[in-house]
């Protein structure tokens, strides 16, 4: 659960933003909360990126493919973008 406005704070188009323009279909449920049927895990993370513009470290519950994955299908690139950037540091 989380608001509109951490969903909105990237600067770029993503799906957060065709979703709450209303671009792309949704399903809505209950207090007209939208449903999102992806990895609840992964979104936490997820999450944790749009709140502080960081990551938490991977764990054994969370994988960076994972959350690559999903950070394509939400066309998140500033995440994308600080994925590549944190794998190129750990190979130096």
């Amino acid at each position: 659960v989380t608001t509109a406005s951490t969903l909105r704070s990237t600067d770029n188009e993503n799906f957060f933003s065709s979703l709450l323009s209303g671009r792309i279909p949704s399903t809505k449920v209950e207090n007209n909360a939208y449903f999102i049927d992806r990895d609840p895990t992964v979104f936490a993370f997820i999450l944790s990126y749009l709140r502080s513009g960081v990551f938490p470290r991977f764990s054994d519950a969370i994988s960076r493919e994972q959350v690559i994955a999903d950070a394509k299908f939400y066309m998140l690139l500033g995440l994308l973008v600080a994925l590549n950037a944190s794998d190129e540091t750990e190979a130096t």
